[in-house]
């Protein structure tokens, strides 16, 4: 058995130890062999560098268990396992439940369901060995949003701070760390082409509106929070060059140590963003990573190679003896690092081998907690002229999803995952089709002949799917369908498409919970009661 250690002190790491700790590289949540090159090139910067964790990106839940169980063997820290978990594991492994968007949380309006949601989210977490969770994303949505979209929980920043702020408590339950992210909050933004963007609010507005959900996570004892590559004029002014013109807050001194470490007393982990968007590479990643550590960030998320984790940490050293910053802040970070490492359950810190579980997730409490989300956050946008039940059980009618082919395998496969104990509603049958938007429309269209009513799905909200949508919309009026739009999309994209049928519906997704309390609506064993939090107009 692998013998028990503990957190050391920053005064027990020599610099070369300290300096591995402030940077997370990338991996893969999949093991293949120990004498395979991506999981020995891992394993050195575990050993040789000392690095801090990793990043997890998409795998499968064995795969993540083998990988994190095997490179905690070789560390003489316990590690971070990091990885985006907004929607759940399955947001990364193909084989774990996916827990609705952000936005479902603010249609939904309850705190306990956000709170059971971080619980069980940080649970399931911790049994695949990721213990750093970057979630909630506390950003306020903007009427003019197209990125952000579902995964912003409301515009208004006090619901945003509430349910945020329960979700990371229930992640503290279980015994992992939460991110609060994207601070100062990307808001209201302009994208250009190089990736890079903009947010011309002011400080009085930042400070007053979009800092509230931050202000709040941080007095409430969120363990981190991440900053945003975004550039903010209002905050901090110096050029740089990309084509928003202005330095991003993630290298901004200003913003990091001035705003967020001293004025917001912050004094947990800040972490970066991660280093690899195309306007950033413009530099050296170990020009970035000087410029991100002088800021006063504790973490680098130094992305996508393994040589980008070890020319961070160059530029950890560059900054240190180019005297940018002393080895006084290096220990601070330090100290901040193990001291959220303390933090994590001890089981999963290497003090314990991590051991395969029975139940690794998808829990009857993880699978309700799913679906009760769903069930609260369908949003009527339009009614029927006849209020629901628009048809009585049993009955039968056609459904239609329209998206590329990529999007549409994305999302329908989990019908057979043995987790699901939801499939279908007792009494009423789909029949679903899928429309290519970039093939001839009317030629895919045969099977509607036979059917009174038709759901219409569009999984995406690029142009080429908005607008078969509207041409298929236009068509099933024209020859007299009952036209129900179900509209994962997010609400802003959703309200443009809703008038334009017999009936609509905002759902946060189009994963297995939503489509089942989808149908459980139409056909009377529900009402909807989501209301969107975010700011749109929404019919009557």
């Amino acid at each position: 058995m692998e013998k028990p250690r503990k957190v050391v002190l920053p005064s027990d790491l020599s610099i070369e130890q300290k300096i591995g700790q402030m940077v997370i590289a990338q991996a893969f949540g999949r093991f293949r062999s120990d004498s395979a090159a991506e999981y020995v090139a891992l394993q050195r910067l575990v050993e040789e560098v000392h690095i801090s964790g990793f990043k997890i990106y998409h795998g499968y839940a064995l795969g993540m268990l083998m990988l994190a169980t095997h490179l905690e063997a070789h560390s003489d820290v316990p590690l971070f396992f990091a990885s985006d978990l907004e929607m759940g594991l399955g947001q990364q492994f193909a084989d774990a439940p996916r827990f609705p968007p952000a936005a479902a949380f603010g249609a939904a309006g309850s705190l306990e369901l956000a709170f059971r949601s971080g619980k069980q989210v940080g649970q399931e977490a911790l049994r695949l060995g990721i213990n750093l969770i970057f979630a909630p994303l506390l950003d306020l949505h903007s009427p003019g949003d197209r990125y952000f979209g579902s995964r912003c929980i409301s515009s208004d920043p006090y619901i945003t701070a509430e349910i945020g702020s329960h979700f990371f408590l229930g992640v503290t339950e279980a015994g992992a760390l939460s991110t609060a992210k994207y601070f100062p909050s990307n808001g209201d933004q302009k994208f250009y082409d190089d990736g890079s963007t903009i947010n011309m609010q002011k400080r009085e507005r930042l400070e007053q509106w979009e800092w509230l959900p931050f202000v709040t996570a941080i007095r409430t004892g969120v363990s981190a929070v991440m900053v945003s590559h975004g550039a903010f004029p209002g905050l901090d002014a110096i050029p740089w060059n990309s084509a928003a013109g202005v330095i991003p807050a993630s290298l901004s001194r200003q913003v990091v140590t001035e705003i967020l470490r001293k004025e917001l007393e912050f004094d947990g982990l800040i972490i970066t963003d991660a280093l690899n968007l195309p306007f950033l590479r413009r530099y050296t990643m170990r020009e970035i990573a000087r410029n991100a550590v002088s800021a006063g960030s504790d973490v680098l998320v130094a992305l996508t190679t393994p040589q980008d984790a070890l020319e961070a940490i160059k530029g950890i050293y560059d900054s240190l003896d180019q005297g940018l910053v002393s080895e006084v802040q290096i220990d601070q970070s330090v100290r901040r690092i193990l001291n959220a490492k303390r933090k994590i359950s001890l089981k999963r810190l290497g003090l314990q081998p991590l051991q395969l579980e029975s139940n690794l997730f998808g829990s009857d409490e993880s699978l309700a907690v799913i679906v009760e989300i769903a069930e609260k956050a369908i949003t009527l946008l339009k009614k029927p002229e006849k209020d629901f039940p628009i048809l009585e059980r049993p009955t039968s009618f056609m459904g239609i999803l329209v998206g590329l082919s990529k999007a549409v395998e994305q999302i329908l496969p989990d019908h057979w995952q043995p987790w699901h104990t939801f499939s279908h509603v007792e009494g009423v049958s789909v029949n679903w089709i899928e429309i290519d938007p970039l093939k001839a429309i009317q030629n895919q269209l045969s099977p509607v002949n036979d059917y009174k009513t038709v759901i219409l799905v569009p999984l995406q909200s690029e142009d080429e799917t908005v607008n078969a949508t509207l041409t298929l919309l236009n068509h099933l009026n024209e020859i007299g369908k009952h036209v129900i739009l179900a509209l994962p999309l997010s609400p802003n994209e959703a309200v443009k498409l809703a008038p334009l049928a017999w009936a609509s519906l905002w759902m946060p997704d189009f994963y297995q919970a939503s489509r089942w309390a989808l149908l459980s609506i139409i056909t009377g064993g529900r009402q909807a009661t989501g209301q969107i939090r975010q700011s749109i107009w929404v019919p009557k």
